[in-house]
């Protein structure tokens, strides 16, 4: 016999997907339903094309979403994505900066004395900054992922609405 507590929570979970769901339903394209049916595409009689639940009953409790206006959330949402990627290069870029600048200190420093305790200061930075590259490269390629994914799915998109 199972625990009534399990019961509860996995209910609990079915209804907080359920009201995801229906937060999420009028924003940017929609994948599934509040109802659980897929979405498909269809055009009205005046040749508007619509992301609607395959069960579209106009009850208010099934999606219907311009296509237009959904692309147009998608790609403020992508453009916002890019200016992040922009923002984010250009901090790159002036971190870069600042470490060659303390790569040319730090070899000045080894130029006029204790070489031994320069080497090992430009041996640590060096370090550091081989790990903060490696870093950054990781991110560069997730986002890059992303965005390829993101970039299909418009050309998907826009296939299936004609445009």
């Amino acid at each position: 016999m199972t625990d009534p507590y399990y019961a509860y929570i996995n209910q609990w979970k079915r209804d907080s997907d359920r009201r995801e769901l229906v937060l999420y339903a009028h924003h940017c394209i929609p994948q599934i339903c509040a109802c659980g049916a897929p979405i498909r595409l269809s055009t009205d009689e005046n040749g508007k094309s619509y992301f609607e639940c395959k069960e579209f009953e106009d009850d208010g409790f099934h999606i219907r979403r311009g296509c237009f206006n959904a692309f147009g959330e998608e790609l403020e949402e992508l453009n916002e994505k890019v200016a992040e990627e922009a923002k984010g290069r250009t901090k790159m870029v002036d971190e870069m900066k600042k470490m060659r600048e303390d790569i040319k200190l730090l070899k000045e420093l080894c130029m006029e004395g204790d070489e031994h305790r320069c080497f090992d200061a430009v041996k640590e930075r060096l370090q550091e900054v081989k790990e903060e590259v490696a870093e950054e490269a990781r991110i560069r390629k997730k986002m890059e992922d992303e965005l390829k994914k993101m970039l299909e799915d418009i050309k998907l998109l826009k296939e299936l609405c004609g445009c």
